[in-house]
């Protein structure tokens, strides 16, 4: 009942951004979405999502293990132990992102939501799989304190919920609460690498952590935003793997190895002697191609119903069901992130196999009464118009070869 109540109001809260982000473009003739970066940031957090379906299966279960077998104490469930456990969470979640921005290996994971050069609410999406994994460990103590696994579930949903619609430029200041609680003001702060916000505000819900620990900034001059390295866009696939590559960038010179675990715990602005301060990992932009435009938003709108059924219907599907919805989410996101430079027919093959293959597997789910009309119809007219659009950029390339 909670669960969905948080849900409701967290999508609810997501329109409201969307519409005044919106208005906000309209009125300041600006652009504040860039269609690349933005399909990068819904199929991070498409991934996201799906692979947490499985994550949250075993957290809990490790949760109701602690809780039973090594709690300190039981915390009876009230609304007074719900706000004490959302304080713990975010106290920890402090810690947990503070790590983030100053171990270089935790940054290897963390950084992909940083960087992005624009700020909207579709940055919010923006998270790594990997990182969901490293979160998953801080958040093991929490039943070892003594809250139930039940009430932390819906702690959790609550504070990731609340940090969603704080990924936008359009909210101003709020006076007072800009003392208690992380507001989209402060938050811009922290996607900030101008020099005075570096490494500040790492609050999740509460500001005051950053108060009392010295991380606090406020927002005065206009923030830029992204990482340090200036990455651009990147594909869906690169974005995960750019912070990993930064790890390995010491094998390329003969340091000793003491100094390369150094480097894999230093902070991430720390260069070992001998290493070129400015040598960082070539990237390719990642780029939409207009006439392709309309098809990559059919596969994200396609990922996007197939991983909306798979989240409303995990307990009830097997896992040989689960396994090829998987299989079939991460080939759309990973073939919607394409560069298409060079469309042929191949490409063509490989795009109508896949359409294919996700319309049988929605056929076989709809007549076997394991999906209802309201989730096959709008998967199949989704892989239409994917059809529809393809053929003639895909031609237009082949012929003017």
């Amino acid at each position: 009942m909670i669960y969905n109540l948080f849900i409701g109001i967290g999508v609810l809260a997501i329109i409201i951004v969307l519409i005044a982000e919106r208005r906000y473009q309209k009125i300041n003739q600006v652009n504040i979405y860039e269609m690349a970066d933005t399909v990068t940031n819904a199929a991070c957090g498409l991934s996201d999502r799906v692979f947490n379906i499985f994550l949250d299966t075993l957290q809990f279960i490790l949760w109701s293990q602690l809780y039973n077998v090594v709690s300190i104490i039981k915390i009876p469930q009230s609304i007074w132990s719900w706000i004490l456990c959302l304080v713990v969470v975010d106290f920890i979640w402090y810690w947990y992102h503070r790590l983030g921005h100053e171990v270089r290996l935790f940054w290897a994971v963390h950084s992909l939501h940083h960087q992005s050069e624009e700020f909207n609410i579709s940055v919010g999406f923006r998270i790594s799989i990997f990182q969901s994994m490293l979160r998953g460990v801080f958040w093991l103590m929490l039943p070892v304190f003594g809250f139930h696994p039940d009430l932390i579930l819906t702690v959790l949903v609550f504070h990731g919920l609340y940090q969603l619609p704080l990924h936008t430029r359009v909210a101003p200041r709020l006076g007072l609460l800009e003392y208690i609680f992380v507001t989209p003001s402060a938050h811009r702060v922290h996607h900030g690498i101008n020099a005075q916000y570096l490494d500040k505000n790492y609050g999740g819900i509460f500001i005051f952590w950053d108060r009392l620990f010295g991380t606090y900034a406020p927002e005065q001059e206009e923030v830029i935003y992204g990482i340090t390295d200036r990455t651009g866009s990147l594909s869906f696939v690169e974005a995960h793997l750019y912070g990993f590559r930064q790890l390995i960038l010491p094998k390329n010179y003969n340091l000793a190895w003491r100094e390369k675990w150094r480097y894999l715990f230093s902070k991430p602005s720390y260069v070992p002697l001998g290493v070129d301060a400015a040598f960082k990992p070539e990237v390719e932009q990642f780029e939409i191609r207009t006439e392709l435009i309309r098809y990559v938003l059919c596969q994200i709108v396609l990922a996007s119903i197939i991983t909306f059924f798979f989240i409303l219907n995990r307990h009830d599907l097997t896992l040989e069901i689960k396994t090829a919805l998987v299989f079939f989410i991460g080939w759309t996101l990973v073939s919607a992130t394409l560069r298409y430079d060079h469309l042929n027919a191949l490409l063509l093959f490989h795009e109508a196999t896949r359409l294919v293959c996700i319309m049988l597997l929605t056929l076989f789910l709809y007549f076997n009464h394991l999906i209802q009309w309201y989730f096959a119809a709008p998967t199949l007219a989704a892989m239409v118009a994917a059809f529809v659009f393809i053929p003639k950029p895909i031609f237009k390339s082949s012929n003017g070869a």
